[in-house]
Formats: structure tokens, C-alpha cells, sequence
């Protein structure tokens, strides 16, 4: 297998689709997603490489040649590049659901595991503990969080340092605590309308008017300058082969250019581990950074009490979760030219709290062993990495632990 770094990017915006269709909602207005799926990157990819394998042999795949392919490559970490006005780029990571969001603004209030303090629809008890604020937020209501962090401010996080109210973006405007505004999820959107003309009578086809939202790749700020998002990810190929300079990702097809990029722009940062080392550190927090799927919906083991699993080369007990709403993971299978079956996903940014069942603490290496690890389902299409982040709550909870 050959790794490569890659920079995907466009001029002309994105317009990624599920496996709902066109018509989804009453005014027949298909909606972009905020943010490709795994599979959607993987599919693209593997086109583009494809291709150039047809043209190296001088004959076109066949559809079970392409289901083949697909097979055989793998998908790493996706996160979305930010590059500002001068030149500058940053890479950003989706906010962890322990953070949570005071409603009149201010720093965010971590929340911490907790026995339940109220029973759930049917009376059944969690196999994890929810969690709750640290403290009552003085700021309004707190919610859960959206959008996406730079990697200075999601680090901190991970090492538990105190953050400030207003960081600074990578363009240098003083943004709120939710992160680099605007957040990839609320980027600009254009409508987009599609028509037919029927030759007979030169007017539009009946059932062939359609229209959807295109996702605008740069903002435009007050001041002049602007921000310009990309989509930064690892891809193992089967063979070394030289990707062509440009492919097509999304439902209608967009250009984007591949860029390879150099080093390795995934790296643990030096600062975790330092942290780590500082002390022993019995409790651990997971973060997906990407969406997870697993057997048991939230859950990593179905039925399982305790929850014991092996991260990373890492043995584990999961103890408690801060989960959002599950994503419905779909999409069109080209080659079948059918849709795919639709999974329920475990959100980016989704924390789980756990420690080792011997009690030790844990050790530098294994830190680095579950940076960016991957656990659950559908691995090789780019699912379920995690990265790891201190947890010192344990002296907050109690013995029912």
C-alpha cells in the first residue's frame, strides 16, 4: 500500500448529497450536506485513481473491477484546511461534545460523567453514564456544541487547559468560543436550478425542474479578505501511481484539485504527550473526529457489561458518553446504480470517557497508539477515528463508578 497526503479544493463550490434523492423537501430543493461522508471521499478518490489505471491498460473497469478497487483502498483521517488571506493555513477539528455552549456567550463549560438524575423513556439504565455541566452556566442556557475548532484551541482542550472567551482565528478577527467562523456546516449557500427543455415544444419538461444548494468554498470577509476551506485527508492506493490533477467529488459532479502534500500534517502533538507524562494519568477521554460507526448505535459492544475494548493496541473500560444525535450515513452506489443501505453513526466530536481495567495509568506510547486510531465499522472507508485527551474527573465522581 502507498500513503499519500492530499489536498482536495475547489473554485466552484460543493454540493454533497445522501441517498435521500432530489425531491427531499416540499419545494422540491435537494440540501447540501454540511460535510462529505467518508464513503463520499473514498468513492471519488478511488475514481480518479481508477481512471488512471484504465488509461495505463487501455480498457474501461467493469462494474465488478470497480467494486474490486474500491475495496482496495483505504481511507484515512478527513478534516477540513483553512487558508486565510495571507497565505496561512490551519487544520480544524470538529468540537468535542463536552464542551458546551453558554447561550450569551463566554468560554466553554466542560461537562463531567454523572449517575443519572432522572429515569429515560421506558425506565431502561444506560450501560454508560451521561454527563453533565461541571458547573451552572453563568451565561444562559448552555447547548451542545457545533462547528469546528483550529488546532491550537482543540488541543488545549484535550490537555485540559482553561480557555479564554475570545480566541483568535487563524485570520487573525476575534471570533466566539464555538471556533474559526464561519463553521463548515453554515457555509454560504447558492441556490443551483436544473432544467430540461423539451425540443417539441422548447419549453422546460414536465418533472425535470430540480434545484439544490451549493456550498460556497471561500467567505469574504468585511476587512477584504477571506477564508478559503479545503478538505485535507490520507488515502493508501494499492499501487504508487500518479493521481491526476483534477477529479470530480459530490452528487452533480464538481471539479476539485488534488493536491499532494508533504510531511505528515496528522502528527500527535508533542504538547499531549508532555501532559501525559506530567502524571499519572489513570482516566482518559476519546474524542471521534470523524463519524463512527458502531454494532450497538452508541455503544461499542452491544449488550456488554462492562464495556471493555481494545483501541489503538490499548485495552479499555468505557465508563460514560457525551453523545449527540445520530447521523443517518447514506449514499448512491454508482456502480450497482442503486442506493446504498443507510447506517446510523455515532457524530464527530462524540467524547467517551474511560480508563484501563488494571487501573494503570497510561503511558506515553499508548497515547500515541490511539492518536487517530480507528475502532468500530467501516474502517477502510475513512470511519471512526478517535483521538485522546486528559480526563481529570475522576476524583468527581463517585464510587458507583
Amino acid at each position: 500500500m502507498v500513503d499519500q497526503y492530499l489536498k482536495l479544493w475547489s473554485r466552484e463550490g460543493w454540493y454533497f448529497n445522501d441517498g435521500a434523492g432530489w425531491f427531499t423537501t416540499a419545494e422540491n430543493r435537494s440540501r447540501s450536506l454540511g460535510w462529505p461522508w467518508p464513503s463520499t471521499l473514498l468513492s471519488a478518490l478511488c475514481t480518479a485513481y481508477g481512471r488512471q489505471v484504465e488509461r495505463h491498460r487501455g480498457s474501461p473497469f467493469g462494474k465488478r473491477e470497480w467494486e474490486d478497487l474500491r475495496e482496495q483502498i483505504a481511507l484515512g483521517p478527513q478534516l477540513p484546511l483553512l487558508s486565510t488571506t495571507d497565505g496561512t493555513e490551519q487544520l480544524l477539528w470538529p468540537i468535542p461534545a463536552d464542551a458546551l455552549a453558554p447561550a450569551q456567550g463566554g468560554a466553554p463549560v466542560p461537562s463531567v460523567p454523572h449517575p443519572a438524575r432522572q429515569r429515560f423513556l421506558g425506565g431502561a439504565d444506560q450501560q454508560l453514564l451521561p454527563v453533565y455541566p461541571r458547573a451552572e452556566g453563568e451565561n444562559g442556557k448552555l447547548s451542545p456544541p457545533t462547528g469546528w475548532w483550529g488546532t491550537e484551541r482543540f488541543v488545549s482542550w484535550l490537555t485540559d487547559e482553561q480557555l479564554t472567551d475570545q480566541p483568535k482565528s487563524a485570520a487573525g478577527t476575534v471570533t466566539d468560543w464555538r471556533g474559526v467562523r464561519p463553521s463548515i456546516g453554515r457555509r454560504t449557500r447558492v441556490a443551483i436550478t436544473r432544467v430540461a427543455i423539451d425540443s417539441s415544444t422548447r419549453t422546460a419538461s414536465e418533472g425535470q425542474l430540480f434545484s439544490y444548494d451549493l456550498l460556497e468554498p471561500i467567505t469574504w470577509l468585511e476587512d477584504g479578505g477571506y477564508w478559503n476551506w479545503s478538505i485535507l485527508t490520507l488515502v493508501s492506493f494499492p499501487d504508487q501511481l500518479k493521481l491526476p490533477a483534477v477529479a470530480t467529488l459530490g452528487a452533480d459532479r464538481r471539479l476539485v484539485f488534488l493536491e499532494p502534500v508533504a510531511g505528515n500534517p496528522f502528527a500527535v502533538p508533542d504538547r499531549l504527550l508532555e501532559r501525559f507524562a506530567q502524571a499519572d494519568r489513570r482516566w482518559i477521554r476519546l474524542v471521534t473526529v470523524t463519524p463512527t460507526v458502531f454494532p450497538g448505535g452508541y455503544l461499542p459492544v452491544a449488550g456488554a457489561d462492562p464495556i471493555v475494548v481494545t483501541w489503538g493496541g490499548v485495552e479499555l473500560e468505557l465508563k460514560a458518553a457525551a453523545v449527540s444525535r445520530p447521523l443517518p450515513v447514506s449514499g448512491w452506489n454508482m456502480a450497482s446504480q442503486r442506493p446504498k443501505p443507510t447506517w446510523r453513526a455515532v457524530p464527530a466530536g462524540s467524547v467517551y470517557f474511560a480508563r484501563r481495567p488494571d487501573g494503570a495509568a497510561f503511558s506515553a506510547e499508548e497515547v500515541r497508539g490511539l492518536w487517530l486510531a480507528q475502532v468500530g465499522e467501516r474502517t477502510q472507508e475513512g470511519f471512526g477515528y478517535v483521538v485522546p485527551g486528559i480526563c481529570t474527573y475522576e476524583m468527581e465522581v463517585s464510587e458507583g463508578w
